[in-house]
């Protein structure tokens, strides 16, 4: 495939069946996302909701020019096919230039306007600027930047949320599965931007705005109030000399309303609380102009030191807090529940709360054995996606040695890190109460036994049984069942993923963000070494076995059947992993060599941080358990294999103990 620096240039990209923008209202903001994310052509559209001839075909006849009667076909335009035009009408052919604020919201798109003529310059004047409130809408909240920047209104109403979520702590542990399903749905509902504007003067009426079906939006005393929702519309200057430039301008430094004016991002401790470690906050301020308020900060018992009593952010500027702890002691379960509040105005408010850690690779050496024994003492990462696990979860969850109970069916992980001169380790125990009977062993498998046989049977009422032979000469290509894919969650299986995040942006195998973007904005690379830790089926030989998934240098790929291969994929040698399991809990237990992820152990050498996470699948359930998930530093991503689950980005920050 080429790529950016092949003689046969860029691979173009187009979008061809995403069909996230089905209706009326969300074409203009995926077409103008799409492009701005590199796409060369972006739709988004099913085809048959722009336009349909199905069911007309033999309704309709015509007299042709000899009297007979004809039939033909008519074509139905759907109302679809309106924004379709809208979006061609304003974007058709023109290129995206730039992101307006790159370290704020709305999500403001600039694109150049067409050439004069076949061979011309681009006519600065043509230039269209697309303004989305919230890309959520079309791509889903937790895959954006400034993701905790919510709608005043939201935040205005998250007490609803708190009666909510006391409903559901009110509920019995076993049973009213109905209303805590209606009772978790409602709360963990992704509520769409409402209420907010940005509104900019119209220079006497040398801008115009548009809706997504090219309706001129009237301006009112002399200004243009851009609606901030997950609708896209469509800015123009007049064409006169200038004018989009200062459209633009106009845009930049117009006023926005009804969105929290920070965005939090809270990074986990790397040093045991008894030492005084720091807790690092990072604001960013979403709005285009400054601001100034009240923050307060609370850290669940532990005692803090200054924090800055009123804070002035310039406009779409982050800063990082560094508040020292310097009180308290280290939590059994190693979660410290944060909540953060900055007041500007009581109109005018932000609200972040998050449980965070402390991330720290114990320095020990560990036999690998499936028994824990060596973990005690070190600090636990959880996974908790089953808030109603039972009484047993608070407990069992950070202890190594305590079992699950059968009350605790599956959506709970506990895993410990450790290193030593030889080996990275890792340990983790998931509640599990469906029983696996294993998995391949990757490193001899049959390929050739995906496909269909040389020879089949088959039967039929007509035909009986008999004998297919696939022809001689031509390769067995078709596939006579599901391929099972080493990552585990194809299909699911009870296996753990671990990731290790640890090369510079310009060492990794993907650009980190499109030009005219920041960082962030679109999907980036967020894992250099990636591994799946499977049971192997008694079928198959039995044992366990240590898959290489992402290593760097190593195409990325899948492992399907057949798929060309690559001399540093393969199963990890010199390692040692124990899968135990009982009837509540699965164990498991591995060490890593350092010569398999020599840039993990040079930053352990040079007291380096890494970013590290851990995922969990489930043959009984399918899940996203990861230990990034719904962490304020991160956002739904592409940390772990295969590529269309849901994963969340590797950005959890870890230190080797001194």
């Amino acid at each position: 495939m080429a790529g950016p620096k092949s003689p046969y240039g860029r691979v173009k990209i187009w979008d061809t069946e995403s069909w996230v923008a089905n209706t009326d209202d969300r074409v203009a903001a995926v077409m103008a996302a799409n492009m701005s994310t590199g796409h060369d052509r972006a739709v988004g559209v099913y085809g048959g909701n722009i336009t349909s001839d199905n069911g007309y075909r033999e309704s309709h006849r015509m007299l042709d020019d000899n009297g007979k009667e004809q039939p033909i076909d008519v074509t139905q335009t759907w109302s679809v096919a309106a924004s379709v035009g809208a979006a061609q009408h304003f974007l058709g052919e023109r290129d995206f230039k730039e992101m307006l604020f790159k370290n704020g919201l709305p999500w403001v798109m600039l694109f150049d306007g067409l050439p004069t003529s076949a061979s011309g310059p681009k006519d600065p004047e043509d230039g269209t600027i697309v303004v989305v409130g919230d890309l959520g809408e079309e791509f889903g909240g937790d895959c954006l930047l400034f993701r905790t920047a919510r709608g005043l209104y939201e935040a205005t109403h998250r007490a609803e949320k708190g009666k909510l979520a006391a409903a559901l702590a009110a509920l019995p542990a076993r049973g009213a599965d109905a209303d805590r399903s209606r009772l978790e749905g409602e709360i963990k509902a992704f509520s769409i931007l409402r209420g907010a504007t940005l509104a900019l003067a119209d220079a006497g009426g040398r801008y115009a705005l548009y809706d997504f079906y090219g309706n001129r939006e009237p301006a009112r005393g002399g200004k243009i109030v851009v609606p901030l929702d997950g609708r896209g519309f469509f800015l123009r200057g007049d064409g006169r000399p200038g004018s989009f430039a200062k459209l633009a301008e106009a845009v930049r430094h117009g006023q926005i309303e009804g969105i929290e004016p920070i965005a939090f991002q809270a990074l986990d401790m790397t040093e045991p609380i008894e030492s005084h470690p720091t807790l690092r906050l990072r604001l960013t301020n979403v709005l285009n102009r400054p601001v100034t308020g009240a923050l307060s900060v609370k850290l669940g018992g532990l005692k803090l030191g200054a924090v800055p009593a009123r804070l002035t952010l310039n406009g779409n500027e982050t800063r990082q807090l560094d508040i020292p702890i310097v009180g308290g002691s280290t939590a059994d379960s190693n979660n410290y529940p944060l909540a953060a509040r900055f007041d500007v105005s009581s109109s005018l408010f932000a609200l972040h709360e998050e449980t965070l850690h402390v991330n720290l690779i114990a320095h020990r050496t560990i036999t690998v054995n499936g028994s824990l024994d060596d973990w005690k003492g070190v600090a636990p990462q959880q996974i908790v996606v089953n808030e109603q696990a039972g009484p047993s979860l608070t407990e069992a969850a950070w202890l190594p040695w305590k079992k699950f109970d059968t009350s605790v069916k599956q959506g709970v992980a506990t895993a410990w890190l450790a290193f030593d001169d030889d080996f990275f380790y890792f340990a983790a125990k998931a509640a599990d109460t469906t029983p696996d009977p294993g998995m391949l062993r990757y490193e001899t498998r049959d390929e050739d036994a995906d496909f269909y046989p040389p020879v089949a049977t088959t039967s039929s009422k007509d035909r009986g049984e008999e004998k297919l032979v696939w022809p001689e000469g031509i390769r067995r290509f078709t596939y006579r069942r599901d391929p099972e894919l080493p990552a585990g969650s194809m299909p699911n299986h009870d296996n753990f993923q671990i990731a290790f995040n640890v090369l510079p942006a310009d060492q990794k195998w993907m650009y980190p963000y499109p030009p005219g973007t920041m960082p962030g904005y679109t999907g980036y690379v967020t894992t250099d070494y990636e591994y799946a830790l499977n049971p192997v089926a008694d079928s198959h030989g039995g044992g366990t076995e240590i898959w290489r998934l992402q290593y760097p240098g190593m195409p990325h790929k899948h492992f399907y059947p057949r798929e060309p291969k690559s001399g540093l994929e393969g199963a990890v040698k010199g390692g040692k992993l124990v899968i135990t399991r009982d009837a509540t809990t699965r164990i498991v237990e591995c060490a890593i060599p350092w010569s398999e992820i020599p840039a993990v152990q040079a930053a352990m050498k040079a007291a380096q941080p890494i970013k590290f996470s851990y995922r969990v699948n489930d043959n009984g359930w399918g899940g996203c358990m990861e230990l990034a998930k719904n962490r304020s530093i991160s956002k739904r991503g592409q940390a772990f294999t295969v590529d269309w689950a849901e994963h969340w980005d590797n950005e959890l920050e870890f230190r080797f103990q001194k």
